[in-house]
């Protein structure tokens, strides 16, 4: 229901100029990469904006899917699965394999 209704988000990923209001708290629980990035001194952190330049937007939203309800459609499943791991999600990398 957070996804859907994205209320006190306080972060934005972002891809393929397409902004993904997201909250960092959960993010932070789902990925300790998505923790060191908006706990630690970069750029992000002070920002709270994350670009994912190298990858589709589909796929982008699909991984933040995931992560706010652990749904994953199959067909995305290939092009996502270099992103949970690059961010270290181990359910989503089970899941998308």
């Amino acid at each position: 229901k957070m996804w859907e209704e994205p209320e006190f988000t306080d972060a934005v990923v972002s891809c393929d100029g397409i902004d993904f209001p997201v909250h960092r708290a959960v993010l932070c629980k789902a990925s300790p990469v998505f923790a060191a990035i908006f706990r630690g001194a970069m750029k992000e952190a002070q920002t709270a904006r994350l670009d994912v330049p190298d990858a589709k937007h589909e796929a982008v939203k699909a991984m933040l899917l995931y992560i706010y309800s652990g749904d994953l459609e199959e067909q995305i499943a290939p092009h996502v699965l270099t992103l949970a791991h690059r961010f270290q999600i181990d359910d989503l990398v089970t899941e998308a394999c």
